[in-house]
Parts: C-alpha cells; sequence; structure tokens
C-alpha cells in the first residue's frame, strides 16, 4: 500500500514555474531555466496554462554555457516562445573574450526580424525598469512575466514582484 499523505504537504519545486506575484491582470513567475530546452519547454508550458495571456520573458545570461555563443542560436529560438523578450547583460562578460561571449544585442535583432518585441538593456535595473513600463501599458488582456536566470539576476525578480504585489 502506498502512502500519499505527504503529498498534501508538497507546495512543489521552488524556481521551476514559481509564482512570486499574481494579480488579475499579471502574474510573475520565477523559474531556473538556463538552457534552451528548459526555457522553450517552460514558456510552452505557460502558454497552456495562460491561454491568450501576453507572454514576456527576462533571461539573464549567466550560467557558464549561457553566457558563451555556444547555443545562442538555441536560445535565441527557445525565447522566440513569447511575445516580448528582455535580455539582461551576460553575467561576468569580463571573463570572456567579446568573439566567445553571448551577444544579447544580435538576439534580440534576431528575435525582432521573427516578430518578437526584444530588448537588451545595458544594466539589470534596465531590463526592471522595462518591465515596469510593460505592466503599465494600456495593453489589454493578462500578463504573465517569466523571469529566467540561475541565479539572482541581482535582486530584479523580487524587486519586480514586490513591485506588482504593492500596486
Amino acid at each position: 500500500r502506498l502512502d500519499l499523505s505527504a503529498l498534501e504537504r508538497f507546495r512543489g519545486v521552488r524556481r521551476r514555474q514559481e509564482v512570486r506575484a499574481e494579480r488579475e491582470d499579471l502574474v510573475v513567475i520565477e523559474d531556473f531555466g538556463h538552457h534552451p530546452t528548459a526555457i522553450a519547454q517552460t514558456l510552452e508550458s505557460l502558454r497552456r496554462r495562460f491561454p491568450g495571456c501576453r507572454l514576456i520573458a527576462a533571461f539573464e545570461p549567466r550560467s557558464n554555457t549561457a553566457r558563451t555563443r555556444v547555443l545562442q542560436d538555441r536560445f535565441q529560438a527557445a525565447l522566440a516562445g513569447a511575445d516580448v523578450v528582455l535580455l539582461g547583460p551576460v553575467n561576468r562578460a569580463d571573463r570572456l573574450a567579446a568573439d566567445e561571449r553571448f551577444d544579447t544585442a544580435a538576439v534580440a535583432a534576431g528575435l525582432r526580424a521573427a516578430g518578437r518585441e526584444a530588448r537588451a538593456p545595458d544594466t539589470n535595473a534596465g531590463v526592471l525598469d522595462a518591465l515596469k513600463a510593460e505592466a503599465q501599458t494600456g495593453a489589454p488582456g493578462r500578463r504573465v512575466v517569466v523571469f529566467f536566470s540561475n541565479g539572482a539576476f541581482d535582486g530584479i525578480i523580487g524587486a519586480f514582484a514586490d513591485w506588482v504585489a504593492a500596486r
């Protein structure tokens, strides 16, 4: 006989589609996704979970692989699953040669060419400002903002969630 009583207390896995703030018109989600496959699958899942939403992805190239150009094309393809993409600056960019480093401007340009709204602010504070502006637009419908990072994203995940919750 299988004892399933522990499932009653299970609250899910932290940082995997974890809802950080929610209002009727806006949901803020944190996800540990830092590989193109995980990002693509998460965006697909969020499309099913929140049908008809405006899906906004904020991505921090932070892992050793994400910081390089090795999977840059795959990251671009994965992020195309969102309506709007904000690319944070490459974490520890100074430790990589420019020709090896993930090129956020090129990815943003590629996403725009594919019909997505995409920007690559110079700072994570710039990402936060862009998200606040997006949240305050009069665009109809529900918006879902998902943060992809395997780190702290300079604290902007919590800052944005707190800002949303306080509104």
